[in-house]
Parts: C-alpha cells; structure tokens; sequence
C-alpha cells in the first residue's frame, strides 16, 4: 500500500498547472524539508516513464482496440490511480506518448558542422533512424490512426507533429547548408528521406522485428550522397570564390 500512495501523490496530472516551485514555500523552506520533495519528484518521474513505456509495450502486443488503463497499470506494475493521477485521462497518457516519440526526435546536440558533408548526412539518417525503427514509433502510428476521428486529442498530436517537423527541418537545413541545395531543397530531401524511413519501420509490421534493413538503408544513403556529390559547391559560395580570382573586381 506504502507504494501505491508514493505513486498517487505529488505533481498534478500531465497538462494541468502545478504549484510546484521547485522545491522553496513562502517563508523560506530548509535543505532538509527539500529533499523530501526532491525524491517525490524522483518517484513520480520514474512513475511517469514507466507508465510511458508501459503503454508502448502494450500497444506492440494487443494493439490499440484492446489498450485499456488497467492494462497499462498492470504492465508498468502501478496502480490504475497512479495513471489517473499523472495523466488525468487516457487521451492525455496517448498524448504523452506521441510526445516523448517527439523529444527522442529532437534530443541531443546539433550535428557537428566541423565533421565533412556526407558524414555529417549519415548521422542525420542514422539519428531518425534509431528512433523511426523503435517499438515507439510504431506505437505512435497506431494512435496517429485511431485518434483521426479524435476533435480533442487528434489536433494536440498534429501540433506536435509540426513542431517536430519544423525542428528537425531546421536542423537538417543547418547541418547541410554547405551541400549545394538550397534550404528549401535540404527540407524536401529531408522529407524524402523521412518517407522512406517509415516505409521501412512499417514494413517491419509485416516482415517481423528481425529484419535489420541495412541494405536498404546503406542503399537510402548512397542515393542521398550521390545527389548531395552531383549538386556541387552552394551558389552563393561558387559566386563568393569566383569574386576573388585575379582579374576580377
């Protein structure tokens, strides 16, 4: 019982304002009564991430019509109440799902610009990759299909979708803007690249969870570096070059 209250007090639920302070009260507040608060938010991150995955491991097994609540709880080995309490609703642990596929997109540091042109492209794959290929991402497009017909929870995950997108447009645009293409035409190879990708990860449904598909990745990559090869130095670097050879002004 002792942990079942840890799980169900602290933070408010996911999307609702918290009074949380980080850690001080009016008055002023000691060392020792932080570090209380300190390990219940500790406890109720950890909660949070095992409901998360919780619900992805659910979804790879039963598959959306049978995901219930009480299934999710009992796969992250919490009770139902802990679900209700950091999430508030169901529709609001799904949102948190498409999310956290978001932050993973997005996590770590910039591409280093320092490292030559193809290589920098290949870490660009192989990051969406990792994450494009996980049970995650399945389990997103599971609830990205479901919840069409949603008029609450479909909009949170498009605006989702769209900052991620827009993200990672700019990213690749930054680690690429020395290719030769244009920023519009780093995104739209971006999105090829992006498409085929999920082609990949969801023929993983049908094929089964050992194939590797690194052929076809390696196959992706030199298509990519040949255009990248065959687009030259940028305009507007060919231009600056060609300003500074003896005879011109």
């Amino acid at each position: 019982m002792a942990e079942r209250k840890a799980d169900e007090i602290g933070e408010p639920p996911i999307g609702e304002t918290s009074s949380f302070d980080g850690g001080s009260k009016r008055g002023g507040s000691t060392p020792a009564r932080r570090k209380p608060r300190r390990q219940q938010a500790e406890r109720s991150a950890s909660t949070i991430r095992k409901l998360l995955d919780a619900a992805v491991d659910s979804l790879t097994k039963v598959g959306y019509q049978h995901l219930t609540v009480e299934l999710i709880a009992a796969n992250a080995k919490v009770s139902r109440g802990a679900v209700q309490h950091h999430f508030g609703s169901r529709e609001n642990l799904l949102a948190a799902v498409v999310s956290d596929l978001g932050q993973a997109l997005t996590a770590g540091d910039p591409i280093d610009n320092d490292l030559p042109l193809l290589r920098r492209l290949d870490k660009a794959i192989d990051r969406d990759w990792a994450v494009f290929s996980s049970p995650q991402f399945l389990a997103v497009i599971q609830i990205w299909m479901a919840e069409r017909g949603n008029a609450k929870l479909f909009p949170q995950i498009q605006l989702m979708v769209r900052e991620v997108e827009n993200y990672l447009d700019s990213q690749w645009a930054s680690a690429l803007e020395d290719s030769g293409l244009s920023e519009r035409e780093i995104v739209a190879l971006r999105h090829v690249v992006l498409s085929s990708l999920r082609g990949l990860a969801l023929r993983t449904v049908s094929i089964g969870s050992n194939a590797t598909w690194q052929e076809e990745l390696e196959m992706l990559k030199r298509m990519v570096r040949q255009l990248l090869t065959e687009s030259g130095p940028h305009p507007g670097a060919a231009r600056a070059a060609s300003a500074n050879l003896p005879g011109r002004a």
